[in-house]
């Protein structure tokens, strides 16, 4: 249902959508995919997984990573920002975060920080899931809270 209405929402208001992906490695983009005709509203996205992909693909400095770490709201928010000055859609979501298999930047696992901008307008969600969930617990629960978030912030508008 929820996907139905972000699907519709986003199609009637002709909106566009990006998105860009560290801890969740594409999953997020591939949910948007499945349905026929997301081309209408899916741009594409980016897939940052080590920090060297973030540095080179969203055209960081490498000290921008070093002051609040890549597991952070700031972080999340640069993400955002970055994948909509390079591929201009409406709406961008951006997620980060560590899904384990142990603590990273001293932040626990299951930490995760979402933005999504819609035009000028910036939300941020943290979520900190289970440490004893594994990975595809974490990464499933970070699409299904992202979802929700996202369909709340359109329900409003």
């Amino acid at each position: 249902m929820k996907k139905n209405f972000i699907i519709k929402f986003l199609k009637k208001n002709n909106l566009t959508l990006s998105v860009c992906e560290s801890i969740t490695g594409g999953t997020l983009g591939s949910f948007f995919i499945q349905k026929k005709n997301s081309s209408k509203f899916f741009y594409g996205g980016f897939i940052v997984y080590q920090n060297e992909a973030k540095i080179k693909i969203l055209d960081l400095k490498n000290n921008i990573l070093k002051k609040n770490g890549v597991i952070s709201k700031e972080f999340s928010k640069i993400m955002a920002l970055r994948t909509k000055t390079l591929l201009k859609t409406n709406i961008v979501i951006s997620l980060t975060g560590n899904a384990g298999p142990k603590c990273l930047e001293n932040k626990p696992k299951g930490l995760v920080y979402v933005a999504i901008l819609f035009n000028k307008e910036l939300y941020l969600k943290k979520f900190q899931f289970c440490s004893l969930f594994s990975r595809k617990k974490i990464i499933h629960l970070t699409i299904k809270k992202t979802i929700n978030f996202f369909y709340k912030i359109l329900k409003k508008k």
